[in-house]
C-alpha cells in the first residue's frame, strides 16, 4: 500500500513540473509580445524605439535571432555598418542557417547609394506598370533573385505580372511567408495567388479560411 510519505516526492515533483511549464509558457509569451511590439515600431521606422524592445528580448534570451536582426538595423539606421556585422556574427553564433542573414546581407547591400538608387528606380518602374524593368532593377539593387523582407515582398509582387512568372513568384511568396509566419499580408496575398490557379486553389482557400479571425486582414480574406 501506498503511503503519503512515499507519494509526497512524486507530489513535489509533479508541482514543480506544474510551476516550471508555467514559467516556460509565460516567457513564451513575453517573447511572443515583444518580437510584436519590436517589429511594429521597426515598421513604422522608429528604430530607437524598437532598439529598446529587442534589448528587452535579449535579455530574455541572448541568442534570440528577432532581437538580433532588429539591433542590426537599429545599427545600420544609424550608418554603423559594422556594428550591423557584428550582429550579423552573433546570428551565425546562434543558427548558420537563419533566414535573417540573407536579410541582413541583403540590408546592407541597400545601405550603398547606387543600389539604393537603383532600388528606387524599380518603386517608380512598378508605380508605372513597368513590371519587366522594375524586375531588372529589384534584382540589381537586391544582388539577388530570392530576396527576403519587404523588398522580397515587392519584387514577386512585380514579378507576379510578367508572363510566365507566376510559378516563381508563388514559391517567392511561400519562402516569405515560411520567413515570416506571423505576417498576415504576406499570408493573405499568398493565399490569393494560390486561388488563381486551379492546381492551388484548394490550397489557398484553406490558407484563406484561417485568415478570417485575423482582425487586421479578416476583411480581405
Amino acid at each position: 500500500m501506498f503511503t503519503y510519505n512515499r507519494l509526497k516526492p512524486c507530489l513535489v515533483s509533479l508541482a514543480l513540473l506544474g510551476t516550471i511549464q508555467g514559467a516556460i509558457a509565460q516567457t513564451s509569451d513575453i517573447t511572443k509580445t515583444l518580437i510584436e511590439q519590436g517589429q511594429y515600431w521597426q515598421a513604422r521606422g522608429n528604430s530607437e524605439r524598437a532598439a529598446q524592445v529587442w534589448k528587452k528580448l535579449l535579455l530574455l534570451n541572448p541568442k534570440d535571432e528577432n532581437g538580433l536582426y532588429g539591433l542590426a538595423v537599429n545599427e545600420l539606421d544609424k550608418k554603423n555598418i559594422d556594428g550591423a556585422k557584428q550582429y550579423y556574427d552573433r546570428i551565425v553564433a546562434s543558427n548558420p542557417k537563419s533566414p535573417f542573414l540573407s536579410r541582413l546581407t541583403q540590408d546592407i547591400r541597400l545601405k550603398d547609394p547606387a543600389n539604393a538608387q537603383k532600388l528606387e528606380a524599380a518603386r517608380i518602374a512598378t508605380q508605372n506598370q513597368d513590371y519587366k524593368k522594375a524586375v531588372e532593377n529589384y534584382q540589381s539593387a537586391l544582388g539577388s533573385d530570392s530576396p527576403s523582407g519587404p523588398e522580397g515582398f515587392e519584387y514577386y509582387s512585380a514579378l507576379s505580372h510578367i508572363q510566365n512568372n507566376e510559378k516563381q513568384s508563388i514559391e517567392g511568396f511561400k519562402r516569405l511567408a515560411k520567413e515570416a509566419p506571423n505576417d498576415p499580408v504576406i499570408q493573405l496575398t499568398l493565399a490569393k495567388r494560390l486561388i488563381v490557379s486551379e492546381s492551388t486553389r484548394i490550397e489557398g482557400i484553406q490558407r484563406l479560411l484561417n485568415l478570417t479571425s485575423n482582425a487586421s486582414v479578416k476583411s480581405e480574406a
